[in-house]
């Protein structure tokens, strides 16, 4: 149906954002930021409207406390808080001189981030946390903008990928390291062209990353790439899997003893996991999936000596496994067969909490589906275990946004209609904190950017009235606390009853890496992928998976048309 609603209700937050209820026990208020209540057109529009909020974003930890963007009467800046009213305090004063901030880190007593800045273009921005002052990093000289990428800390440098131009010279976009006084740039790429880095990983205080360089006189397209972390060291180019100036497109690295893990792209094997030895130089090939379709390996975790992933399984020894979780020792492939024989269960989310491997997939039996739910699989042990179906029968709770806290995994899931927050230990999953109170239907929560702090765990949450805000649980004390988020405009949308009460269509992972999936209840047509803009980039025909493998970070649209339906949702892609 076409309906006039308040769109903050419907806000996709860039880390990403559930759905909950309201629940009024253990809820107390940390702080309310925007005080300011809807306008009259607001609430001609909504009745239910709720107060103008701040709207968190950008959570980042750092020297004890939660730093992060929100908007009051006036702008939006930064906040500092470490779960306490009086120490919920906003402590920046950029004004108007920036827009869309993201990719927010705490280094040596600062912040930086990522944003649009009036003069300069997308650039590189530092928050001094002792001086209160800001600063902008010209990386690209000029109004052109750097648009840096990557942000990670290697041996107490800041180090992203970004365009690099001075006074002097264009490099293109390189790999850059910086000290907090000083750019050091790492040209692999002769000519203003750039290697264009991506994936940069910090693998035992050294970096991993896909470039395209050719300072040693070599046109090997986009092969894995390697840096000791320090100024003087020169990166070297490890791989050559697509032979010639062809690229394999590493990614997914992963450090399992004296290999490097990761999945690139060979022109007549496909997508197959590859492995570098860091002692030796020696690289290979697991060729996973006979016939040259390619495994496209996903999820890559370390467990105990062996490497853990999500798979499309097909060899001599293990034929026609579908998508499963798989592992492999460097000489044993083993497989989690919760689907038997050549349909998959699609596994998602790995994650590594001590010994045990959790991770997100859907079992069938007889061709029942269970839903995509919470499983865990520990690193000397060959089964597989439902940690809980929170979603019983053949609905999905579809947990995200994992996080641990000491040995208690937390997790947003689907149930009831309303996604939740809950935690595990490793038995069965519970609520944690009990969001609903004693029954269903007493409010709306979207909850999402969980984020760690010492023993508290923060995220946000909209209970219907007060908007979209910032809650936290206190481990040991079940303690949750909020602060307010802004509202967005009121407008005219398209909605439907099918989406307030959770979609038939729905995409997976989200956030994603190489594969979209999509669960229909219907046979899926088609799936475009769009810009933004609502330009096509990717279709697929006739199939509930699309590769994404090339396209970068950010939010796109996924248009996917199943037997009687079609609906547009947006997914990020990570």
């Amino acid at each position: 149906m076409e309906c006039c609603y308040n769109a903050k209700q419907a806000l996709f937050l860039v880390s990403l954002c559930m759905v909950a209820k309201l629940g009024v026990a253990q809820l107390a208020s940390v702080k309310n930021i925007n005080t300011t209540p809807c306008s009259a057109a607001m609430l001609l529009c909504s009745p239910s409207c709720h107060d103008i909020s701040s709207m968190p974003s950008n959570l980042a930890a750092g020297n004890g406390k939660l730093y992060f963007f929100a908007k009051d009467n006036t702008s939006t800046e930064i906040w500092e808080s470490d779960g306490s009213p009086a120490g919920t305090l906003k402590i920046s004063n950029i004004g108007n001189n920036y827009s869309a901030p993201s990719n927010m880190l705490y280094y040596n007593d600062n912040l930086y981030f990522t944003a649009q800045s009036t003069l300069y273009g997308q650039e590189l921005f530092r928050f001094n946390l002792k001086s209160k002052t800001y600063f902008i990093i010209d990386i690209y000289l000029g109004s052109g903008g750097s648009n840096p990428t990557e942000l990670t800390l290697c041996n107490n440098y800041l180090v992203f990928a970004a365009a690099v131009k001075n006074s002097v010279t264009d490099f293109g976009r390189e790999l850059v390291f910086y000290d907090g006084n000083t750019l050091y740039v790492k040209d692999l790429r002769v000519g203003t062209a750039g290697s264009s880095p991506a994936f940069v990983t910090v693998l035992n205080n050294q970096l991993y990353f896909s470039a395209d360089g050719n300072k040693d006189g070599l046109e090997k397209g986009i092969e894995l790439w390697n840096d000791l972390g320090i100024l003087t060291s020169v990166p070297q180019r490890k791989t050559d899997i697509a032979s010639g100036t062809s690229s394999s497109n590493p990614r997914n690295m992963t450090l399992v003893g004296d290999y490097v893990y990761f999945t690139a792209t060979d022109p007549s094997l496909g997508a197959e996991l590859c492995r570098f030895n860091i002692v030796t130089n020696a690289y290979e090939l697991i060729d996973l999936y006979a016939g040259g379709y390619g495994s496209a390996p996903e999820y890559l975790v370390e467990l105990e000596g062996k490497v853990f992933f999500s798979a499309d399984i097909n060899t001599a020894a293990q034929p026609n496994r579908g998508r499963e979780l798989a592992s492999y020792t460097g000489t044993t492939l083993g497989v989690a067969d919760l689907v038997k024989g050549s349909g998959s269960s699609n596994p998602s989310n790995l994650f590594k909490l001590g010994t045990t491997l959790y991770y997100v997939a859907n079992k069938t039996v007889n061709d029942v589906s269970y839903g995509y739910e919470l499983w865990k699989r520990a690193a000397n042990n060959s089964s597989t275990t439902l940690v809980k179906d929170i979603n019983s029968g053949i609905n999905s709770s579809l947990p995200s946004n994992l996080i641990a806290i000491g040995d208690t995994l937390f997790f947003m899931a689907f149930n009831n209609n309303q996604w939740e927050l809950w935690k595990t230990s490793g038995t069965a999953a519970s609520y944690a904190g009990d969001l609903n109170g004693p029954s269903a239907g007493s409010g709306l929560f979207v909850v999402g950017n969980l984020t760690s702090v010492a023993s508290t765990l923060f995220f946000t949450a909209d209970n219907g009235s007060q908007g979209t805000e910032l809650w936290k649980y206190v481990s040991g004390t079940n303690l949750l606390g909020r602060m307010d988020e802004e509202s967005e405009a009121c407008s005219t949308c398209h909605s439907s009853e099918q989406e307030q009460a959770g979609n038939t269509i729905l995409l997976y992972p989200n956030p994603a890496r190489e594969w979209l999936f999509v669960q229909s209840a219907e046979s899926v047509q088609r799936i475009i992928v769009l810009d933004l803009q609502g330009v096509e980039l990717v279709r697929k025909e006739r199939e509930n998976k699309v590769d994404i493998s090339v396209l970068p970070r950010g939010m796109y649209w996924a248009d996917v048309t199943s037997e009687t339906k079609r609906e547009r949702k947006k997914f990020i892609v990570e």
